[in-house]
């Protein structure tokens, strides 16, 4: 976190720039590339809206749910939700969707 009064006066109330000395613009200016880079960092250790896959294994179907991979395999064999491939489970996001909007037991 950049501590900077002089940048939090400037938040508060950008005319306050003006008039002020160049040593001091100049610092503010690093100061907002400080906050710049972190708030860059972040963006780019954050998932992107559509990184979830419309079609999930079961690992990702748990993620997604927040809940452990033995329920959703669980409510799979119980034919709640999921696709059975072979011998594998896959999952529809929108069958996800829906069973966190209505709801299981």
């Amino acid at each position: 976190m950049v501590e900077n009064p002089i940048l939090n006066d400037v938040l508060a109330n950008p005319g306050t720039v003006a008039g002020r000395p160049r040593v001091t613009l100049t610092d503010l200016l690093a100061a907002c590339n400080s906050v710049k880079a972190t708030l860059t960092n972040e963006l780019l250790k954050a998932p992107a809206p559509n990184d979830c896959p419309d079609i999930m294994t079961p690992e990702e179907a748990a993620d997604y749910l927040k809940m452990p991979g033995t329920w959703v395999l669980d409510k799979a064999r119980a034919g709640t939700i999921g696709t059975k491939m072979g011998l594998y489970w896959r999952f529809r996001r929108e069958q996800l969707d829906d069973l966190l909007r209505k709801g299981c037991k």
